[in-house]
């Protein structure tokens, strides 16, 4: 909208005005500084507080400067520069000069710290002499600490130098300096810590304990060493890069004064060649002393480790391997004259080509798995069930180490695709499903895999390279890539898309592999920046595919180390090709010709051809035969399928199953049972069905995200004053009714929130909506780490014919429903939010007290209150209690009875049984007045004289129209003048009526007729 002229001189007056009493206030703290002399001169002990405001004098100045311009700019842009008046800058120069030169002849001189003071020490020592004062340097920055323990020394180090060894700054002048020094884990370290004098010493304690690792540097710079890249040429870059890694590192190590610095590196090439399970019992017997252990000491414990395993017996591994068992079935190839567009993944292999397990059976003991046991498989459905019950194992994977909500396999059952395992379907399994598969192993492949019989074949290697990716926050990750040709597309793991911090585009096209099976699903579509390890050039634009799995680990095979050192003069792409490990993304076709140069090396026709990239020599081509199972990598393709399209749309019109009571839904009802409570108020008090504990659960950056949706939401509040008075009036009553308060601690996540606005009859009405979607700087959101609760709400056609066969009916709204359940304390920090009324005032946090409209969860919590009102408050009120469970939807009541009487006791009970809980009824409006007389008419929609009075107003009930002084439903239809003839304009029209009944199906009829004949008439 286009500024008048009149809106232009009132915005520019109103600017003036603000500049100039803020000019008034510089103006007036510069004066009282200055007026500070005396007192200064007279009281020694004043002279601190003293040039500490001198100090600020700069800071007031430049406000005074700012804020005349502003309003010399004011009066010119209003044609009144005449007005303009000089103002007091040269006297305010001499009142600033003056006030620093006091103080600099009152400035003490600190002496300087000796080396035998220790860390707290909060003496002050001032020099009395008044030597000559030396020029003001810049200020030196104190140093950041953020959890890095390779930092701390610097960190340590530069602290006690500038804040620390300063004796005349007390102890909490230097806890305030330390944890403004202190961000992201090393904070979080000593938050539980209250900030006091005493507790200085504690916490500077509690972080050197923290994060002092030496053996971890040094750990960590071997790495780098043991790591560096292999250079294939010379040249100016590779040698100066090669100078500095090991220049900087080596020097690092030996200012680190290890005892035996060579049997230490001896040690840490020796122990990161152990098992992970070795290497913590080895940690477990390290005491305090063993700062850096000795490869002699490790050797030892190897070897007592050895004793240990032969004495209890532990079978010694052999060379021999199992036999795999070919895979039964046809091998189908792709008809000819196809031209879907392919792409090269690869599969894990099925558990029956794995290797033996040596895991034992938890139900008989033997060695195979629980899937697999002949004695489980053979019990009845309910033998089975109860087994699972009673040795409380996964429902979905049959593991004894975690429950169903915490179980992250993908496989899901046979029959029902639900989660939970085949066996344990509703359907015993026959004898055919005995000899089949096991249920609880399911490919997580997005191709075929396939395992012929072992014979000397060659194992063909698949080229990977080591790159960088960078994520959202524009830090470089290492990830391991999948180099292929063959694949018209790339592709990236959930996994990794997750780390990165990427929000996946929808793509709803389905992947089928192999004979067009459907084998995955795609998650969505990425945008991904790559580029070389070693360089900032080049840089390359991916778009990727997100999969729940690429392929397996690779390789597949176990590659000797004698092919890797015939390598061992390139600078390979991915160093460790040969070690067997995830593979994050694959770079297909579409970037496949910007990756590789042309160059090539055939080292040995038996051996992969190493080609040249920008990230490196990729490996590929055939290995050595060996006589092993092979798993095959298969195409898949990226056609739409008509049937997979139809079963999705039929499936739409049919009812869920009911979800078994080992489900998340089962397990939110118990957490409820268990949890909720009553408050001496009456009020219910519930927790937040969280996936974890709230201790581990963490949304880094969401005060961050928070805040930029706040002020993008603040300038759109200045620009709309209606909109800010009622935005600021709605957080205003939220406060003053309890629902949130000022938050003692920082969240640990922030809601943004925004307006939902409707307009109705002039009237502005907004409701204040808080986003628990948006996620944090890792891919997390409040509303991911929450389970939504089973489905409470009725059937808004069984609640509308019920209301229909009463003789006489009431409509009752529940007044702030979700706002009067109370949250434990214990989950509030979960809900902060930032608000101020101004943008001049102090960003506040709140904690939100109550459950939150935007939580996934609010919906569930909230009825699951009125379920048990109805459970244990409706004793001798049955008909409050029918009402709640049959005849409600979230927060509206619509109920009825024959008699007047039966519907005003109706009515008088269920406002005792729901105020007992805080619950206040509101929007009363029936087709009776004897009903309406019972409450006040402010809480009526319609008071009892309209119904003398017939003007077409209704009131809406579930979406309909209800008009109570005839008590009939209508429809109205908003249309646009003028109406739009055109056949998407009578669609819309269609559209827009709600009649779930089909009560209005004659008038529905012949609008559809019409558009049908539309069509046939080829009009519009």
């Amino acid at each position: 909208m286009v500024e008048t002229k009149k809106e232009f001189a009132e915005r520019e007056e109103r600017r003036r005005a603000i500049a100039a009493l803020k000019r008034e206030s510089a103006i007036e703290g510069i004066k009282a500084v200055h007026a500070m002399i005396p007192r200064a001169n007279s009281e020694p002990d004043f002279v601190p507080e003293f040039i500490l405001n001198v100090d600020g004098l700069d800071a007031g100045w430049s406000q005074y400067e700012a804020e005349d311009n502003t309003v010399l700019e004011c009066l010119v842009n209003l044609g009144k520069a005449s007005e303009y008046t000089p103002g007091q800058s040269g006297e305010l120069r001499i009142l600033i000069n003056s006030a620093k030169a006091a103080a600099n002849l009152l400035r003490p001189t600190r002496t300087a710290p000796t080396a035998g003071q220790n860390v707290g020490n909060s003496s002050s020592v001032f020099d009395a002499s008044s030597g000559p004062t030396l020029p003001r340097l810049p200020e030196i920055p104190l140093p950041r600490f953020g959890g890095d323990f390779r930092l701390w020394p610097t960190f340590r180090d530069t602290f006690i130098k500038q804040v620390d060894s300063r004796q005349y700054l007390s102890n909490v002048d230097k806890l305030y300096y330390l944890t403004g020094c202190l961000h992201g884990a090393a904070l979080d370290a000593i938050r539980s810590i209250p900030a006091s004098d005493d507790n200085y010493q504690l916490i500077w304690s509690t972080l050197s304990a923290r994060f002092y690792r030496p053996r971890m540097v040094a750990t960590s710079l071997l790495e780098k060493v043991l790591n560096a890249p292999s250079s294939s040429q010379e040249s100016l870059h590779d040698l100066t890069v090669f100078l500095s890694t090991f220049d900087e590192n080596i020097s690092l190590l030996s200012a680190m004064d290890i005892p035996d610095l060579g049997s230490f590196i001896l040690f840490t090439s020796a122990f990161r060649a152990l098992p992970l399970a070795t290497r913590k019992l080895f940690e477990s017997t390290m005491t305090s002393d063993d700062v850096y252990p000795s490869v002699d000491k490790l050797l030892k414990f190897v070897r007592d480790r050895i004793t240990v395993l032969e004495n209890v017996g532990e079978p010694r591994k052999t060379s021999a391997k199992p036999k795999p068992q070919p895979v039964t079935g046809p091998y189908v190839s792709h008809r000819a004259g196809k031209s879907n567009p392919v792409a090269l993944v690869a599969a894990k292999p099925t558990e029956r080509h794995s290797q033996t397990p040596t895991s034992s059976c938890s139900c008989c003991q033997g060695s195979h798995s629980i899937s697999a046991c002949p004695k489980f498989r053979s019990w009845s459905l309910d033998d089975r069930n109860r087994w699972a019950h009673e040795n409380k194992v996964c429902f979905n994977c049959l593991s004894g180490n975690h429950f169903i909500r915490a179980c992250s396999s993908k496989s899901r059952c046979h029959q029902c695709s639900k989660k939970h395992h085949t066996l344990l379907h509703g359907v015993t399994p026959n004898r055919q499903e005995e000899g089949g598969e096991s249920g609880g192993e399911t490919p997580s492949c997005c191709a075929a895999a396939l395992a012929p019989r072992p014979s000397a074949i060659p194992t063909v290697l698949l080229g990977t390279a080591l790159i960088h990716a960078r994520d959202r926050a524009g830090t470089w990750q290492t990830v391991r890539a999948l180099v292929d040709s063959a694949s018209q597309i790339s592709a990236m793991t959930v996994e990794c898309s997750t780390r990165l911090g990427f929000r996946p585009r929808p793509w709803t096209m389905p992947v089928s592999g192999i004979s067009g099976t459907p084998v995955v699903s795609v998650k969505g579509i990425v945008e991904c920046h790559i580029r070389p390890r070693f360089a900032s050039e080049p840089s390359l634009t991916v778009q990727a595919w997100v999969l729940p799995s690429i392929t397996s680990d690779m390789p597949r095979t176990s590659i000797p180390v004698d092919i890797k050192d015939r390598f061992s003069t390139l600078a390979l792409a991915d160093p460790q090709f040969n070690v067997a490990s995830p593979v994050d993304m694959l770079l297909g076709a579409d970037v496949f010709s910007a990756i590789l140069d042309g160059r090539q090396i055939k080292i040995d026709e038996a051996l992969p051809t190493a080609f040249s990239s920008i990230f490196g020599w990729v490996l590929i081509g055939p290995l050595p035969a060996t006589a092993t199972c092979h798993v095959f990598t298969t195409p898949v393709s990226l056609a739409t399928s008509i049937e997979n399209l139809m079963d999705k749309f039929w499936s739409v019109e049919e009812p869920d199953a009911a979800p078994p009571s080992f489900t998340d839904d089962g397990w939110c009802e118990s957490h409820f049972r268990a949890e909720h409570t009553r408050l001496p108020s009456g009020r219910f008090q519930v927790p937040l069905p969280t996936r974890k504990p709230v201790s581990e659960l963490s949304f880094p950056g969401s005060r961050s995200v928070a805040l930029k949706r706040f002020e993008s939401l603040e300038r759109k509040l200045m620009s709309n004053p209606t909109l800010r008075v009622a935005y600021c009036a709605f957080m205003s009553e939220y406060l003053s009714l309890g629902h949130m308060s000022v938050a003692a601690t920082p969240g640990r996540y922030v809601i943004p929130h925004h307006a939902v606005c409707n307009q109705s009859n002039g009237d502005l009405k907004i409701r204040v909506v808080f986003d628990a979607s948006a996620v944090s700087h890792d891919g997390t959101s409040l509303n991911g780490c929450l389970m939504q609760g089973p489905k409470l709400q009725q059937d808004i056609v069984d609640i509308l014919t019920r209301f229909r066969v009463n003789k006489y009916a009431f409509t009752t709204d529940i007044c702030k429903m979700y706002r009067q359940v109370m949250v434990a304390p214990e989950y509030r920090p979960l809900q902060h939010i930032l608000w101020r009324a101004s943008p001049h005032d102090q960003l506040v946090e709140y904690e939100l007290n109550t459950v939150t409209y935007g939580l996934n969860c609010a919906p569930f919590l909230a009825l699951r209150v009125l379920a048990a009102i109805a459970e244990v408050d409706c004793v001798g009120h049955e008909g409050v209690r029918q009402a709640l469970l049959h005849q409600t939807y979230v927060d509206d009541i619509c109920t009825g009875g024959d008699t007047i009487d039966d519907v005003c006791t109706l009515q008088r009970e269920m406002i005792a049984v729901l105020g007992n809980s805080g619950l206040e009824l509101k929007k009363w409006s029936s087709n009776c007045p004897a009903i309406l007389n019972g409450v006040p008419a402010s809480d009526c929609v319609t008071g009892p004289l309209s119904f003398d009075a017939v003007d077409g107003i209704g009131v809406k009930v579930l979406g309909l129209q209800w008009q109570p002084t005839d008590d009939v439903f209508r429809c109205a239809l908003r249309c646009d003048a003028p109406p739009v003839f055109t056949k998407r304009g009578v669609l819309s029209l269609i559209a827009r009526i709600f009649d779930p009944l089909g009560i209005f199906a004659p008038a529905t009829f012949y609008a559809k007729h019409i558009m049908q004949r539309t069509w046939s008439c080829n009009l519009g």
